[in-house]
């Protein structure tokens, strides 16, 4: 129920704040402090990917920015509280760093989705998690790039590239990786490839440095990426620039 304590307790820090302050079920200091952790809760909608083999036991929960978080059951896994069932489902519930872990509050709602409506943006939220070689381990997330972070997601999505496009594909993606090495990993801060954005994009046409046919290798692979709108927007860009230097 909306007004539920549950509800009311997340709605309002100042409940737990007074708890911390008053201590009435008189915690010790480790308790006080992981009740006080608990600001950096995180509430949502989120694509719930129960016992995936890859994230090795935990639940993989993805919000709508495409963050993903390995969950923990408070008592059982959280497959075997909540088994698949088949099909998409989405999970509405509330992260909570737990020690080294996340957990959840414990309370779920369930939501089908029906298999014309989730195919695509569950496999697009899915494979966005992948592309960056990572998911949360702990709250609160430190969403900064750093050079191994970014490193990792672009092997990662490289080495797709390599396995499922063309017959040079061995050639373009060894492009890419020089471009992800030598310039867009030592950005700060550095870059996913498949994050480069038209700003950015303008910057690497107009500085000189990088082959151009590495450039378009580069949009391409973002369409590849299934990022269509991203990808044609910097093909029309290299497209205005060959033009203006023909």
């Amino acid at each position: 129920a909306e007004d539920s304590p549950r509800n009311r307790l997340w709605a309002d820090d100042s409940l737990r704040e007074a708890f911390i302050a008053e201590n009435p079920a008189g915690l010790d200091a480790d308790d006080l402090a992981l009740v006080d952790s608990w600001q950096h809760r995180v509430a949502g909608r989120f694509l719930y990917l129960p016992h995936l083999p890859e994230w090795n036991g935990p639940a993989l929960l993805i919000d709508e920015q495409d963050v993903g978080y390995l969950v923990h059951g408070i008592t059982e896994p959280l497959h075997e509280a909540y088994p698949p069932l088949g099909g998409v489902w989405f999970m509405h519930t509330v992260l909570l760093p737990f020690e080294d872990r996340i957990i959840f509050d414990g309370v779920a709602d369930m939501e089908f989705s029906p298999p014309w409506d989730y195919d695509r943006s569950a496999c697009t939220m899915h494979r966005n998690v992948c592309d960056r070689g990572d998911a949360w381990t702990r709250l609160p997330v430190d969403a900064t790039p750093d050079v191994a972070r970014v490193r990792r997601g672009n092997q990662n999505v490289l080495r797709v590239f390599r396995r499922m496009s063309h017959d040079q594909s061995e050639y373009h993606t060894n492009n890419l990786a020089v471009l992800a090495e030598t310039v867009l990993e030592r950005m700060d801060p550095p870059v996913f490839l498949r994050d480069v954005s038209p700003d950015l994009f303008v910057q690497l046409m107009e500085s000189g440095d990088i082959d151009r046919q590495t450039l378009y290798l580069l949009a391409d692979f973002i369409f590849f990426r299934e990022d269509y709108d991203l990808g044609d927007t910097l093909m029309a860009i290299w497209r205005e620039y060959k033009n203006a230097g023909d």
